[in-house]
Parts: C-alpha cells; sequence; structure tokens
C-alpha cells in the first residue's frame, strides 16, 4: 500500500505517467492493487533479474557520471557532495545522452523535462 501511495502521489502526479516500471519482484511491485494501478494508467511492469544487478553496466556508468559531475561542482575538500547531489543526478536525468539520442527523463516519460517555475526563477 506504501508503494502505492508513493507511486500515485509522488511519481505519477509530479512527472506523469511513465511507459513502463522496472522492479526485481520483490512482493511490493506483485501486489494486486499496484498491478490494477499500472492497467489503469496504461503502464507496462517489467520485472529484471534480481540475483546479479551488478552485470548490468548501465548503473556504473550513470554513477561515474554522477560522481564525474559532483567532482565539477562540489568544493575542493568535497565535503558537501550530498548537498549538491539533488543538482547532481537532475542535471544527469535532464543531460541529452549521444547514444540514446535522446534523455533519460524523456526515455522514461516520453517528453522533454521542464523546469518548475520556482527552480527556473528562483526570484518567485
Amino acid at each position: 500500500m506504501i508503494v502505492i501511495k508513493f507511486i500515485h502521489g509522488q511519481i505519477f502526479s509530479r512527472f506523469g505517467c511513465p511507459k513502463a516500471i522496472i522492479s526485481d519482484g520483490v512482493t511490493h511491485f506483485t501486489h494486486c492493487q499496484f498491478r490494477e494501478l499500472l492497467r489503469k494508467n496504461g503502464v507496462k511492469h517489467r520485472i529484471a533479474t534480481p540475483y546479479h544487478p551488478q552485470t548490468n553496466g548501465q548503473v556504473e556508468v550513470a554513477n561515474r557520471e554522477i560522481k564525474r559531475i559532483l567532482k565539477k561542482i562540489v568544493r575542493l575538500n568535497g565535503k558537501d557532495w550530498f548537498t549538491k547531489l539533488d543538482d547532481a543526478s537532475w542535471a544527469y536525468r535532464t543531460t541529452f545522452k549521444t547514444p540514446l539520442g535522446m534523455s533519460p527523463f524523456r526515455l522514461i516519460y516520453g517528453k522533454l523535462c521542464h523546469l518548475p517555475i520556482e527552480i527556473e526563477y528562483r526570484a518567485l
């Protein structure tokens, strides 16, 4: 039930419905109410193998890119990295990737990412 509230309240209402959700098949994602929520919104549920997630190199590439972004925006001592992590992950998600031909945000949600007015114009 907590997963359903989070997906519906935080993900769908804030970013829109994704084309697919990939999970590792735990019971939170196999509940009948969760399947019904996905069916109503036209979202496909894909299940990845939980045995060897480290064999997928995409996670390592993403972490390496986020680390590279953090190195550019934190101080030399690196002690304030946790305050800039949200900005770095947002920058990674919205940056155009050449091999994909689009940003990861567009790949997931099928539309371009637009900044909320509060972020774009901080004076408001």
